[in-house]
């Protein structure tokens, strides 16, 4: 997780809109909270975001979920 820490860190560095980590093989979710906070840029993990829109199309209520990110303050209806 260090070395998607720093390359994300990196990546901030440009301030995007966003910045998305695709790939079920890096560990972005469980760092999202902490990115957000740091550099105030949505981070959406690939998992994390199938995870929520499959909650989201059951209508579960995701604001409980902490620790991946902004996303699942947006609960099951999100913006729609």
């Amino acid at each position: 997780e260090d070395e998607i820490w720093d390359d994300l860190s990196a990546v901030a560095k440009a301030r995007p809109d966003a910045v998305v980590v695709m790939c079920t093989n890096m560990r972005g979710a469980p760092l999202a909270a902490r990115f957000e906070r740091t550099f105030g840029i949505p981070l959406i993990d690939s998992v994390s975001a199938f995870l929520w829109g499959a909650l989201r199309a059951a209508a579960v209520d995701t604001t409980p979920i902490e620790g991946w990110g902004s996303l699942f303050a947006l609960g099951a209806r999100g913006n729609r």
